[in-house]
């Protein structure tokens, strides 16, 4: 976990002068900040089942948007159950809420593929 941390305190907005994440790639930098979640909480729901809930998906950014598909696809196979909710408005695109039926669909292609 102590890879892990020099991302994890970046997002706390605490400098580790021991990396500085400024100079490193962008997507790089996104890539290993998911990691470290995604690690984090994987490593958690080992110790107890965790709830993680994200609310007013409505109003997602670009970022959370991409830590939630990252996310979806590894809690599966966790004690994690991921809770989202959304208010759907006129004119609202569904684009924006598909993680919500990505979350199902791969749950439910796991299951067919169990059974089968």
């Amino acid at each position: 976990m102590e890879d892990t941390l020099p991302y994890l305190f970046s997002l706390l907005g605490i400098d580790d002068p021991s990396l500085s994440l400024q100079q490193m790639d962008p997507q790089i930098r996104r890539r290993r900040t998911f990691e470290a979640l995604k690690k984090l909480f994987l490593r958690e729901s080992l110790n107890q089942p965790l709830i993680l809930v994200f609310e007013d998906l409505h109003w997602i950014d670009g970022e959370t948007q991409g830590f939630l598909d990252a996310l979806s696809e590894s809690v599966v196979s966790a004690k994690i159950l991921l809770l989202v909710n959304y208010r759907r408005s006129i004119g609202m695109s569904g684009d924006k809420n598909h993680i919500t039926h990505n979350c199902a669909w791969r749950r439910s292609a796991r299951r067919r593929r169990r059974v089968s």
